[in-house]
């Protein structure tokens, strides 16, 4: 095994999937008990989730040393922390205490994946118009960086997307905000229970998901 000492074992998807870098890993940044350190974390996250965990860091007054990037395999850790992962529940708590939703909000937003490989709307050009003349602003969050992503989703009163990571950022959304998630009805019963986990975050948050 290769050792590695004295950091702060964060981790990050190994598959650079967003709803896991969000939702499993990155709130883990918030219990550093230290006022710098070393981070290790997956070589294959992105720059927008490295931005994400300086500006984390930021707001707690943490000073990062260095990254410290980890491939697949095995490694030996000394005198270094693991943190636990964060059950359901606290996750939602911490989310919402340190990204506080809006209140009065008044924006429509369309989460496009006209990027993505799958799970994306073939005729999408077809609604735009009918989008726009709701008001809705279309946006493509692959594009966007994360704390902007939050924002777009704190100040939205309607959200509309695809099934997609880009409906992780619920987690930051008002309770009042009114979410349609399209989904394709071809799936197998048992099938669509993994595709659930949107409406679970906005089930707790209690916003109204169609």
């Amino acid at each position: 095994y290769k050792e590695i000492s004295d950091v702060y074992v964060l981790g990050t998807s190994p598959g650079n999937n967003y709803y896991r870098n969000i939702y499993t890993f990155l709130f883990r940044l918030f219990f550093i008990p230290d006022k710098k350190v070393d981070l290790a974390i997956h070589r294959n996250t992105p720059n927008n989730i490295r931005n994400f965990i300086l500006h984390i860091l930021e707001i707690k007054k943490v000073k990062l040393g260095k990254f410290i990037f980890l491939d697949d395999g095995f490694y030996l850790f000394k005198n270094s922390q693991i943190p636990s992962f964060l059950d359901f529940d606290t996750t939602m708590k911490l989310s919402q205490f340190m990204f506080p939703p809006k209140k009065n909000n008044t924006e429509n937003i369309y989460i496009s994946r006209r990027n993505a490989n799958w799970r994306k709307v073939i005729n999408e050009t077809d609604f735009h118009d009918c989008l726009s003349k709701f008001d809705f602003e279309i946006l493509d969050f692959e594009n966007l960086p994360v704390i902007e992503q939050i924002n777009k989703i704190k100040r939205a009163k309607r959200i509309i997307s695809p099934h997609g990571s880009g409906l992780t950022n619920l987690i930051f959304s008002d309770p009042k905000s009114k979410v349609i998630e399209i989904l394709n009805n071809k799936f197998e019963k048992q099938l669509s229970l993994l595709y659930l986990k949107y409406k679970r975050i906005s089930s707790y948050i209690k916003n109204t998901h169609y």
